[in-house]
C-alpha cells in the first residue's frame, strides 16, 4: 500500500468468502496455517458455508502496509464439480420436502432423502469428507423418483415434486 493519513490503521480484519469452492484441505495466511471453526466464532480461521457452498476466511490483524498471501490446499477436492446447478439442487430439495410435509402432514420423509437434505449442513460440521459427501449426494439424487413413487402419492403431487426438482418435464 502506498500513501498514509493522519490515524491510519496499521492493521485490518478480513472476511475473505470463495464462493463456488470446495472445502478445503488447509488455509495458510503468511505461512502460518489457520484452523478449521465454527461459523460464528469471531476469532481467526476458516468455515465452510454448506448453503452457499463457499469458504469463508477470516483473518484478523494483517498489516496494512505489507503484501499478505493466503494460500488455499483443496487436496484431492479439486475433483469435486459443485458449480453444476448444486447449490441449486440443494436449495430445490429443501424447499419441495418442505412444501411436501405442508401438503400431507402425515407422510413420514424417506430416510435418504432426508439425508440428502441436510447435504449443506453435513457439509458444515464435516468439511474433511467434502468430495465423498458431494459423491454421496450425486448418486442419489436421481434416485429420488424410485423413491418418491415408493410412497404412494397421489400422482398430482408426485408430479408436482420431481418437476420442481427437476428430474422430470
Amino acid at each position: 500500500m502506498q500513501g498514509s493519513y493522519p490515524g491510519i490503521k496499521t492493521t485490518r480484519n478480513y472476511l475473505l468468502t470463495l464462493y463456488g469452492h470446495a472445502a478445503p484441505v488447509s488455509i495458510t495466511v503468511n505461512g502460518q496455517e489457520i484452523s478449521h471453526k465454527e461459523r460464528d466464532d469471531k476469532s481467526a480461521g476458516w468455515y465452510y458455508n454448506g448453503k452457499e457452498l463457499s469458504v469463508n476466511i477470516d483473518i484478523n490483524h494483517i498489516a496494512t502496509d505489507q503484501q499478505t498471501i493466503i494460500k488455499v490446499d483443496l487436496g484431492s477436492n479439486t475433483a469435486s464439480n459443485i458449480n453444476n446447478g448444486l447449490r441449486e439442487q440443494l436449495k430445490r430439495l429443501s424447499k419441495a420436502t418442505t412444501e411436501l410435509k405442508y401438503r400431507n402432514a402425515a407422510i413420514v420423509i424417506p430416510r435418504l432423502i432426508g439425508e440428502m437434505e441436510e447435504t449443506n449442513q453435513r457439509l458444515e460440521y464435516h468439511p474433511e469428507s467434502f468430495s465423498s459427501i458431494i459423491r454421496q449426494f450425486n448418486d442419489n439424487f436421481h434416485n429420488i423418483p424410485k423413491i418418491i413413487k415408493e410412497l404412494d402419492l397421489d400422482k398430482a403431487t408426485e408430479t408436482w415434486y420431481l418437476s420442481y426438482l427437476g428430474l422430470i418435464n
